[in-house]
């Protein structure tokens, strides 16, 4: 075994270019001969195998079970270095080994910055559209059961701290009772005027439960956050995407 205060000289060597000069070192520090030297020299530049190890005698299951067990615990380099010294690969070839493992372990949250970053906005842009689609599958539900009257606009709801956005208050009959439903969009200008007639959707087993048959009303959230939905969903995605072919 080569002492570790030659191999970081070796390394040294080595990392100011000194590749021949590594060699020779080694030749005359230790009487190796000139194949030594140079199995040990690529052996500290990562090229190949320590020196004498012999293959591994471990199954591919059980390796593969070591490397993820590494992998899980963000030793890479670890799990690398163990692949070398087991099959007496290059450094390439068992970095290759290595990320066809990691390639195979499914779905990791990035670790990097921007990597979450794009998931983030995937998965916000994500739930933004399922919300979306609820909304639009309950606007469904409720208005095929409901019955539907014909309202009359008799005011115009200002909320508090809404400016000059203004919500409709329609008035209608339900069995012979006159009923008052107030309008849950603020808008400006308002969506509609005072004495228009609107078409309303009454739910039957409840009369206070009411929609205005408005765009206003039925699709704009509905709009909103399916847009920005989309939108945020494309970035993350696309981020996802091209981060994962660098």
């Amino acid at each position: 075994m080569l002492p570790s205060q030659s191999q970081a000289k070796v390394k040294e060597l080595l990392q100011s270019g000194q590749k021949i000069a590594a060699i020779q070192f080694l030749c005359n520090q230790h009487q190796l001969s000139l194949a030594d030297a140079k199995d040990w020299v690529a052996y500290l530049a990562g090229e190949a195998t320590r020196p004498g190890a012999q293959p591994s005698t471990a199954s591919p299951a059980v390796m593969r079970a070591r490397v993820e067990d590494l992998l899980r615990s963000n030793n890479k380099i670890q799990a690398i270095k163990m692949v070398m010294d087991e099959y007496r690969i290059s450094l390439r070839q068992a970095k290759r080994l290595v990320d066809t493992v990691a390639s195979r372990q499914g779905f990791a949250l990035p670790q990097d910055a921007p990597g979450i970053v794009f998931f983030v906005l995937a998965a916000v842009g994500t739930i933004f559209i399922l919300l979306s689609m609820y909304w639009l599958g309950a606007d469904y539900i409720f208005t095929s059961k409901a019955e539907t009257v014909t309202g009359t606009v008799v005011d115009l709801s200002y909320g508090r701290g809404s400016g000059n956005t203004a919500a409709p208050v329609v008035s209608y009959t339900w069995q012979g009772k006159e009923m008052i439903f107030e309008g849950s969009t603020y808008s400006n200008p308002p969506a509609v005027e005072i004495g228009e007639q609107v078409e309303l959707f009454v739910n039957p087993d409840n009369p206070n439960d009411v929609l205005i048959n408005l765009v206003s009303e039925r699709y704009i959230l509905i709009f909103i956050f399916g847009f920005i939905g989309f939108v945020l969903s494309l970035i993350g995605y696309l981020g996802l995407g091209l981060g994962g072919k660098r």
